[in-house]
């Protein structure tokens, strides 16, 4: 998936609500750094194969015991 990041000096939580709400089809996340993070669209058919590698990665962790499967979720 690609990213664009982007730092925007002196951005209040306001003016960060403010753009996500006026382009609610992108995804946009902020770091803890501040730098802003906006996300390409994932398409219905590669969402579908992310989904799909997720399921046979975490059938294998139970099988095997070999590791720990997380999400793609980021703890800023």
């Amino acid at each position: 998936m690609n990213s664009i990041t982007l730092t925007i000096p002196h951005l209040t939580q306001k003016g960060f609500l403010d753009l996500c709400q006026a382009n609610q089809d992108i995804q946009i996340e902020r770091e803890a750094t501040g730098e802003i993070v906006i996300m390409s669209p994932t398409f219905p058919w590669r969402g579908k194969q992310n989904f799909n590698l997720s399921i046979q990665l975490g059938i294998w962790i139970e099988k095997t015991g070999l590791g720990i499967g997380f999400d793609s979720s980021k703890i800023g």
